[in-house]
């Protein structure tokens, strides 16, 4: 039986351990979280034979480094990044076979805001609801073998390669800026001036730096005409929730699952995985369709 040890030597800007996530624990409370680019994150395991929704590491702008001992394959998928097998820049989107003393850095992600990691063979990881996943603000308390730094060890065995699926999309994410995001009207839509959401959809809005795997916050404005009194009420992955001080809010996988802020749109499910690769300091435009388009 082959196996692998990833040792890190440190553990970039943010990176975690993602899976497809935990569904069936919202009417708890408790978010699915998992991959926010689900076609890359898929297209990765596929390339080391393994099924779109295993575990991986989840790499947010700036990339870990690590030493392998004993022998794995890997694939590291997403937008152009920076990654060096012992020195040598290697290439992205295929399989790479490391062996015992092989050093791998991830450097920057060069455009874009996240890359996907994918190993061959079965990681040594707990679960918690059914998943390896990082939990978000509490990933330190239940998951705490999800967070990437210095000094982490991941263990995997049967690191043989398996066959792969050929008949399975070989495609990632792809996106231009400034990037368009289709949505569809949000339940409080009515809660604002028709002048008002002409001009919010017309304008280009600036990922703002604190923005993470809960929520993208966004340098724009939009003041409800009808400030009702809302009770908490549900979103999902893809809602854009309006703050009492007119900032809207773009919920991701980690986000709760209630919240009091009107909602204005909902990004519909073909353009959620482009959202996961919005960086800070990048403008995008937001589309309004309707259920034809």
């Amino acid at each position: 039986m082959t196996t692998g040890i990833l040792r890190f030597i440190n553990g970039g800007m943010y990176t975690v351990i993602q899976d497809s996530g935990r569904e069936g624990y919202r009417h708890f409370g408790i978010p699915s979280g998992g991959f926010l680019d689900r076609k890359t994150a898929g297209f990765a395991n596929r390339l080391v034979g393994k099924s779109p929704d295993s575990p991986l590491i989840e790499i947010t702008l700036l990339g870990p480094e690590f030493v392998i001992s004993g022998s794995v394959h890997i694939a590291l998928c997403g937008p152009p990044s920076e990654i060096y097998v012992n020195g040598t820049e290697a290439k992205m989107n295929k399989t790479l076979s490391l062996n015992e003393g092989d050093t791998v850095k991830i450097s920057r992600v060069r455009s874009g805001c996240r890359v996907y990691l994918a190993f061959s063979g079965e990681p040594e990881l707990p679960e918690w609801l059914g998943s390896c996943s990082s939990a978000s603000l509490i990933s330190s308390i239940v998951t705490p073998w999800a967070i990437i730094k210095k000094g982490y060890v991941l263990n995997i065995k049967n690191t043989d390669l398996q066959k792969l699926d050929k008949d399975s999309p070989n495609k990632i994410t792809e996106i231009t800026f400034p990037a368009v995001i289709r949505v569809m009207p949000g339940p409080e839509f009515h809660c604002f001036l028709k002048k008002d959401i002409s001009n919010f959809f017309k304008m280009e809005h600036e990922v703002l730096q604190d923005s993470n795997r809960m929520g993208i916050r966004l340098k724009s404005r939009i003041v409800p005409n009808n400030k009702k009194n809302m009770i908490s009420s549900g979103v999902v992955p893809g809602t854009i929730q309006i703050t009492e001080e007119g900032l809207p809010i773009l919920l991701l996988a980690d986000a709760q699952t209630t919240g009091g802020y009107l909602r204005i749109a909902n990004v519909i499910e073909e353009d959620l995985d482009r959202c996961a690769q919005l960086r800070p300091g990048e403008q995008f435009l937001l589309k309004l369709i309707d259920f034809d388009d």
